[in-house]
C-alpha cells in the first residue's frame, strides 16, 4: 500500500513490470498479482508531468525496503 499511496501523489502514470507482466502501479490489486517478494527485480516506468519526481520517490521507497524494519 505504501507504493500505491506514494504513486498516487504524483501527476504521472506508474507502471510496474516483473517477469514480463506489467501492471498499473496505482492499483493495489494489480500490484498484488505481481507477487513481488523481497529480492524480486522490478521495472518501474513513469510518464507525465511529474514522472521524474515519481520515479525517484518510488525507487527510494523500494530501496529502503518500503520502510519496513
Amino acid at each position: 500500500m505504501r507504493f500505491v499511496e506514494l504513486a498516487s501523489r504524483f501527476d504521472a502514470s506508474v507502471s510496474v513490470e516483473k517477469d514480463g507482466q506489467t501492471v498499473d502501479g496505482r492499483e493495489p490489486m494489480e500490484l498484488m498479482l505481481l507477487e513481488g517478494v523481497c529480492g524480486s527485480a522490478l521495472n518501474i516506468t513513469t510518464r507525465g508531468p511529474e514522472a521524474a519526481a515519481a520515479l525517484e520517490a518510488l525507487a527510494e521507497l523500494v530501496a529502503r525496503g518500503f520502510d519496513e524494519a
